[in-house]
């Protein structure tokens, strides 16, 4: 059985002195290719991107965990890079000769193209050029400039040379009207002036004397359909065959919306695909806003054919691991009724058919039960609604760092990294009935932390119609608890979706202190104070959990006794319960899982790094050794080196080699995969009661 691999991973590179140069791209970048947390049920592109800014050859290793059935390295190039001795030996020692690897240089500065190894005369993205246009002008150029050499490399045939089959946009409008014709005319002009991706369109394309028909049809099973949306164009017998030929061809298609007063009815084959609004004025406009929204229409093309075809190879590739029936029909895009017809006899076998995640809400998912489909995602059927009803999963998690280029890129990640994995944790555990059990403050004002996501995961999850929906249960330590006209409002607008506990200031203290009056964490005194709170209420929290998922994990800037993640593993591994290290994402929890491994001794779990990095620790180490809770991290890393990775696995329902895995995965999917592999298999002999 082949071993599933993910079928493309991305990675950009850049030296440190050269952020503010590249600030512009990677947000775009980020914006296009991965998906967004605020719209966490979005259908976006959701291809696996890693950023680096320093020098790591092992990311690049053969037993690299960051490396794809096809992987596709973008270094940005400058004088930095090239006048940087240790960076340049780094770039040009790049794996691109591998059959899996492509490098595919950006240049910044212009002049800037590397002259040896593997870039020796290689040719650039020249994002320099650009220099002079806008920001929004400038990133979208680079938007569809990177994808585009995605698709070519990764999607195109031909060995020789990744341009033997470029990128062709079908051009489809209704010449009704003449509003259509003439913004497809636009497109084809700048298109076939300023890339060379092709067009079809009918009026130059199709040689005096030729059939019609046969050649738009055939031309349509190679492109990428555009359709051009105005207010005849649901009413043109030539576009309604266009939509459905690219349908049943499983094209990549999208909707550019130019109605103007009107449409009577919308053509049922244009539904289920991505529509972009553009300004209808765009013939009119001046040439630098007309030119944006020219690049607006090419780079949601792209976009929807990188989307059909990385979804397609990713959903090929679990079948051939076995993750998926091999007698399934895989779609690019949810299903829809016209493609199998209404099921009509009832000794007829539903038709299994796999789409890409998320799943589609239950409201649409009712259409597919009348007929004859069976509708699934790789990790969603039917069939898990309620698998871990009663199971109460701890969760441990908090992000590592909130700077966009700080900690976490140290490991390709950025900080929507650790959202996007808690995101589809949260979702895909609430979905199948477990009750979420947190410590944090869920009130929190920052929306970009994990109390907030939290809840409105929960909101939409029960909006959806979930038959059984367990509340979250949040658990709140002294002073936070302390009852207020905050506390009370945050209650009632939660009511729905969360339970919240909690707990008095602990008596063992020893110190004099008003339970009524919430205490600053701005002294020693009163950071022992919180500690002891903390650890009072995590003891309490691990307890009543059945499982605990843990991940990311700030090193400072703690206000208990040590990183509170830390001490939730730490409490936990006492328990015996079954425990998921995700150390693939950065923060203490990767020191965790690099010291049960023996792999490294991380700095930061010793008590020189903690003093150094937490004000006034020393003296708070002091008090809690006074009072009887002396905190060695000696001893800690003693205790997590005899962990028995072996035990840790047989616990959580996996192989060893499986969990591994999850401890080091970089990948969302392949650590939720794993984690309801594990869970399934673990909870499956217990009795839901005891849950």
């Amino acid at each position: 059985m082949k071993t599933f691999c993910q079928p493309l991973v991305l990675h950009f590179i850049w030296h440190p002195d050269d952020t503010d140069k590249v600030t512009l791209f990677v947000r775009g970048i980020k914006k296009m290719l991965a998906r967004d947390v605020d719209r966490p049920f979005s259908r976006e592109l959701n291809i696996p991107v890693f950023f680096w800014n320093k020098i790591d050859k092992n990311v690049f290793a053969d037993d690299s965990p960051y490396i794809g059935e096809k992987t596709i390295v973008f270094p940005f190039v400058s004088s930095n890079t090239k006048g940087c001795d240790d960076w340049k030996s780094f770039y040009e020692r790049l794996p691109c000769k591998r059959r899996v690897f492509c490098i595919i240089p950006i240049s910044i500065e212009k002049g800037a193209f590397h002259s040896g190894g593997v870039m020796r005369d290689m040719n650039a993205i020249r994002a320099f050029e650009w220099d002079k246009k806008d920001s929004g002008c400038r990133e979208l150029l680079f938007d569809i400039a990177v994808a585009h050499n995605i698709y070519s490399f990764t999607y195109t045939t031909g060995k020789a040379s990744r341009n033997v089959c470029p990128l062709t946009l079908f051009l489809s409008h209704c010449k009704k009207g003449c509003v259509g014709e003439q913004i497809a005319q636009r497109i084809k002009s700048y298109v076939n002036t300023e890339t060379s991706i092709r067009t079809f369109f009918d009026k130059t394309e199709i040689m005096s004397g030729e059939e019609f028909s046969p050649r738009i049809l055939k031309s349509i099973d190679n492109a990428t359909l555009v359709l051009f949306e105005t207010d005849w164009y649901s009413a043109s017998h030539w576009c309604q065959v266009e939509v459905v030929r690219a349908k049943k061809a499983k094209r990549p298609i999208i909707s550019v919306d130019f109605r103007d007063h009107f449409e009577d009815r919308i053509f049922p084959g244009c539904s289920n695909i991505p529509c972009l609004h553009v300004r209808h004025d765009v013939l009119t406009i001046e040439q630098n806003q007309a030119e944006i929204e020219v690049l607006r229409i090419l780079e949601a093309a792209l976009v929807e054919t990188l989307r059909c075809n990385y979804n397609y190879s990713r959903l090929l590739a679990l079948q051939e691991a076995k993750c998926i029936p091999s007698s399934a029909t895989l779609l690019i895009r949810p299903p829809e009724l016209a493609d199998f017809g209404v099921k009509n006899d009832a000794r007829r076998r539903k038709i299994v058919v796999y789409y890409p995640e998320p799943p589609v809400f239950r409201e649409e998912s009712d259409w597919y039960s009348k007929g004859i489909i069976d509708a699934r995602t790789p990790l969603w059927t039917s069939q898990n609604i309620d698998e871990f009803r009663c199971l109460r999963c701890g969760i441990s998690v908090s992000e590592p760092d909130k700077n966009e280029f700080g900690e976490l890129l140290q490991i390709g990640h950025t900080p929507d990294s650790i959202q996007r994995l808690m995101q589809d944790v949260s979702r895909h555990l609430l979905g199948r009935g477990a009750k979420l059990l947190y410590g944090g403050d869920l009130r929190e004002k920052d929306e970009s932390g994990f109390t907030r996501f939290i809840l409105d995961e929960a909101k939409v999850l029960r909006e959806r119609g979930i038959k059984y929906f367990p509340k979250i249960e949040n658990h709140l330590a002294w002073p936070l608890s302390i009852d207020n006209e905050q506390l009370r409002r945050f209650k009632a607008d939660n009511d729905s979706v969360l339970s919240i506990k909690t707990y008095p200031c602990p008596k063992c203290t020893g110190e004099n202190v008003d339970v009524n009056e919430f205490l600053k964490p701005d002294s020693p005194r009163n950071l022992y104070i919180w500690a002891i709170s903390l650890s009072s209420m995590r003891k309490k929290l691990i307890g009543r959990s059945t499982i605990r998922i843990c991940a990311g994990g700030r090193r400072c800037g703690y206000k208990g006794a040590m990183p509170g993640v830390l001490e939730e593993v730490l409490l936990a591994l006492k328990t015996n319960k079954p425990m998921y290290l995700l150390g693939g994402f950065g923060g203490v929890v990767q020191d965790v899982v690099a010291t049960i491994c023996h792999e490294s001794s991380p700095t930061a779990l010793t008590e020189e790094w903690q003093r150094n990095h937490a004000l006034e620790y020393g003296e708070v180490l002091q008090r809690l050794a006074q009072s009887g809770y002396a905190i060695s991290y000696s001893k800690i890393v003693e205790l997590l080196q005899a962990i028995s990775v072996k035990d840790l696995a047989r616990r959580a329902g996996l192989s060893i080699k499986d969990y591994s895995r999850l401890m080091h995965s970089p990948f969302v999917d392949e650590c939720l995969y794993l984690l309801l592999k594990g869970i399934r298999k673990a909870t499956t002999t217990t009795p839901k009661g005891t849950r």
